[in-house]
């Protein structure tokens, strides 16, 4: 973890926020969207494993939201609808990390915030928060804790390469996570 000098505890961060904007920029260059939905930011991240992880950020409208919450036990709280008008409500923009690995997949739903003015970060930095309520990871096979280890260090792998300088996930009260 590589802190900013001017930052207390704050990790690096290059969100920029879309609207025809670069959305992020890290050791590879700058990426830009167009609309949430077309964010598309992972590919592979190396596992330990032999088998290959496909980890990425996307849209309350990517079709890959809805195939992992048909797969999974979830709640109010995990519908895209939901993180959209809770980002309204939040000022946040709407997003979640999905990532797969064979059968298995894993959904965290999300909302990325700009950093308080007061702070005086960088104005492209962010934080990524749940949504208000109980939005914790999903995980298809929530019993495979390996499985689960491997989802969560490809989260923070991939919340790194998008720049989050900081994380906070609600955990549900009756939905298992190992």
């Amino acid at each position: 973890v590589s802190l900013h000098p001017q930052a207390m505890l704050i990790h690096k961060a290059q969100v920029i926020f879309c609207q025809d904007v670069p959305l992020f920029q890290s050791a590879r260059g700058m990426r830009t969207v167009n609309r949430w939905r077309s964010i598309r930011m992972g590919g592979s991240v190396p596992d330990s494993d032999t088998r290959r992880m496909i980890s990425t950020f996307i849209g309350p409208t990517d079709p890959l939201w809805r195939a992992v919450l048909e797969r999974t036990a979830h709640d109010i709280y995990h519908l895209p609808e939901y993180v959209t008008l809770c980002g309204r409500h939040e000022n946040g923009q709407p997003l979640a990390f999905y990532s797969e690995a064979g059968e298995a997949a894993c959904l965290i739903p999300l909302l990325a915030r700009r950093m308080p003015p007061h702070l005086e970060a960088p104005q492209a930095w962010c934080d990524l928060v749940s949504p208000y309520g109980y939005s914790a990871p999903l995980f298809t096979h929530p019993g495979d804790g390996e499985g689960v280890a491997r989802f969560l260090g490809s989260f923070c792998a991939a919340a790194d390469e998008l720049g989050a300088c900081s994380v906070l996930l609600r955990l549900h009260p009756l939905l298992k996570v190992q």
